[in-house]
């Protein structure tokens, strides 16, 4: 209830008590207590005329939130997206050779278009724009390929008035705004030249000298160097696994597997092996293929299920020399949150592929320390809010080596080996 607060003001509309007449007295008082009725129930009330419920507090907490945990991964984080130029930009990317001036070859190509959309080196009194037009035959570049022409039109060259001089080994560079386009950026650009499963979520390398923050309920309880704070134990053949060559999952780990499968996070002949534990319980699997990515590369056919591995090559979805690879190198910290207090048991530790050689081609990270890619928590995988607090550069590359016979996806190879 509302409270009359006490008028100070001596010129006040209202008459003494002494004054007033008892009749006239009551009626205020009735026109009043109507009034704070009205004003409490515009209050109790939102804008939309709804009734807020105030929320009842839990005598555990003390707050009424629920437990909520925050796991923070900070450091060196790369991150890897795989895919596929589009068929309409394949056709020009194959013939894109012959608009440079210099003999480079299509792959150079790819990575000058890239250029436009990314900073200026500042160690550089030309920008990208610039460079770009003076390595292309601006002629056969919109005859050979009028779609990557399309795009490139949309970049503006922007003014210069912004100027900064930098000085690096003795010697002064000119650092310019970087060009900006019309239509795209670096993200949008890829987007519409590329087909890719893992944009929202790439894999990433969490290795051995990030630093991990645990949090329950904002509370920070647990943090530490990535590799120590885990201290990985490998699984050992004895005590690990039955007579059967099974590994023994506690009834925990057991249904949260089954949870994963009935998601759709792994294909069913390609399951996911521990080869670690930590000393908190969590395990560490190699094998994680998400269901999406296969069906990316391979297909969907239900051959594949009954025979994969003797008739995988009848179901590529595309070519090596179509294959896209992307490096994000950040300096970032990556927050995965769950909706209730961390049981590490819960937690698995997901490593992509099956073996060292296949990952350190297609990543350039040895086991020792690519630590996971992904984690997953109560059999549902997680995508992290990452926020980077420096970019140390994008790569595109071309996994296919010109000349070479392999037409095998390298995408397929890290996770099918």
């Amino acid at each position: 209830m509302i409270k009359k607060a006490k008028s100070t003001n001596s010129n006040s509309a209202a008459a003494s008590n002494s004054d007033q007449d008892p009749l006239a007295s009551n009626l205020l008082d009735v026109l009043f207590k109507s009034a704070l009725k009205e004003l409490e129930k515009e209050l109790e009330e939102g804008p939309d005329g709804v009734k807020e419920v105030p929320t009842k507090k839990s005598r555990k907490d003390g707050a009424g939130i629920k437990a909520r945990t925050e796991i923070h991964i900070s450091g060196r984080i790369d991150s890897f997206v795989f895919g596929a130029i589009k068929d309409a930009y394949f056709e020009e990317y194959i013939n894109s050779h012959v608009v440079l001036k210099d003999g480079d070859k299509n792959k150079d190509f790819l990575e000058k278009m890239f250029s436009l959309f990314l900073e200026n080196s500042p160690f550089s009194n030309k920008s990208n724009l610039e460079i770009f037009n003076d390595s292309i035959d601006l002629k056969k570049f919109k005859k050979v390929c009028p779609r990557f022409y399309s795009i490139y039109k949309t970049v503006l060259t922007g003014d210069y008035e912004k100027k900064q001089l930098v000085t690096k080994d003795g010697d002064v560079y000119l650092k310019t705004t970087a060009v900006r386009s019309t239509k795209y950026n670096h993200y949008s650009f890829l987007k519409e030249i590329m087909d890719s499963p893992n944009f929202l979520n790439p894999l990433r390398v969490f290795s051995t000298d990030n630093f991990i923050e645990i949090f329950t309920s904002e509370q920070k309880f647990q943090e530490g160097q990535l590799d120590q704070f885990l201290e990985l134990k490998k699984v050992d053949q004895d005590e690990d696994f039955d007579d059967e060559g099974e590994f023994k999952y506690s009834p925990q780990q057991s249904d949260l597997l089954n949870k994963f499968d009935q998601g759709g996070y792994r294909f069913p002949d390609l399951g996911l092996h521990p080869i670690a534990k930590s000393k908190q319980g969590s395990l560490q699997l190699d094998g994680f293929w998400p269901i999406d990515f296969f069906k990316f590369a391979l297909g969907d056919s239900s051959e594949l299920y009954e025979g994969l591995y003797s008739v995988i090559r009848n179901h590529y979805q595309y070519k090596k020399d179509r294959e896209i690879r992307l490096v994000f190198s950040n300096v970032s910290r990556c927050v995965f949150t769950i909706a209730e207090k961390l049981e590490f048991e819960k937690l698995m530790l997901l490593r992509c592929g099956m073996e060292e050689e296949l990952r350190l081609d297609a990543i350039n990270y040895s086991d020792d320390i690519n630590l996971f890619n992904y984690l997953a928590y109560d059999g549902s995988l997680l995508t992290p809010k990452e926020t980077i607090f420096r970019d140390k550069g994008i790569t595109i590359e071309t996994t296919y080596i010109e000349g070479g016979e392999d037409q095998q996806p390298s995408f397929c190879s890290l996770f099918i080996d």
